[in-house]
């Protein structure tokens, strides 16, 4: 009894496996596969549910530290709830996405609320450690 299958289906089977760690780690290198607007979409997703921690984890680290260290400026925790009315965001959706080189993007971001109002955001985000991170946000106060 054979076991393991023709020569010619091991080798197509080797080039599968092959092509498939060679996909895994180009995403590994290129920065995991999240784009500018996944960051934006799941900031605004994590803020809309009150999870502040999370929501803050998708700042780039110098504007996470300007929120500690800048007291005369709203808590982070307030300027979200006044961005997302309170978590009653209904809606998030890209109204457009600009990336320049693998450094800067920036998106525009249209969120619609519960009580029926709509708000716009532009935000830029900047690389950091190959990883997307928000710099700036029209709607919140960004310190």
């Amino acid at each position: 009894m054979k076991t393991g299958g023709s020569p010619r289906w091991r080798r197509i089977a080797g080039i599968v496996v092959g092509l498939s760690v060679i996909v895994v780690i180009a995403v590994l290198l290129l920065g995991g596969g999240e784009s500018p607007t996944d960051v934006a979409i799941a900031f605004y997703r994590a803020a809309n549910e009150g999870n502040y921690a999370r929501a803050e984890g998708y700042l780039a680290p110098e504007v996470r530290m300007a929120w500690q260290m800048m007291p005369m400026m709203p808590s982070f925790d307030t300027a979200v709830d006044g961005a997302t009315k309170g978590g009653t965001i209904t809606r998030i959706e890209v109204e457009e996405a600009t990336e320049y080189g693998r450094v800067s993007a920036t998106v525009w971001l249209r969120l619609d609320y519960q009580d029926g109002s709509r708000e716009q955001d532009v935000l830029t985000l900047t690389r950091v450690d190959r990883r997307w991170r928000i710099f700036t946000s029209t709607l919140l106060i960004m310190p």
